[in-house]
């Protein structure tokens, strides 16, 4: 049984193949050598894939809700998870008395009204959705 070596056989050219190589690539008018202030302005790969990184990220987190709270949310559809955050950072801002963020794509709720049942408060989020 033969091994099969993991890194390929690579054979470099000589010092004059190099030359030789180097000499027809750059005489080729279509693939000229990259200039210093292009090769200063590159950017890896890496630093460009994936979501721009956001300001303020959002922590995963692991909680229960009501079936009555989940119910309600999921059955306004696509985005309930948003509109969900939307009702937690309105109470915030109100029990904070700062104004809330609103993004544009999130809907609005006319009317939200929070009591304390356990220590005084009870969530419960009324009034209608406006969305699409």
């Amino acid at each position: 049984m033969s091994k099969i070596s993991k890194r390929p056989n690579i054979k470099m050219p000589s010092l004059a193949e190099d030359r030789a190589i180097t000499r027809a690539a750059t005489s080729d008018p279509d693939a000229q050598p990259l200039t210093d202030t292009q090769l200063q302005s590159m950017v890896p790969m890496i630093a460009l894939r994936g979501r721009p990184r956001l300001a303020k990220p959002k922590q995963l987190v692991s909680i229960r809700y009501s079936r009555e709270v989940l119910d309600y949310f999921r059955s306004t559809g696509e985005g309930w998870q948003s509109r969900m955050d939307t009702v937690l950072k309105r109470y915030v801002s109100r029990k904070s008395k700062t104004p809330p963020t609103r993004s544009p794509e999130i809907p609005h709720f006319e009317q939200i009204t929070i009591q304390d049942h356990f220590f005084g408060t009870m969530f419960l989020a009324t009034g209608s959705l406006a969305h699409k």
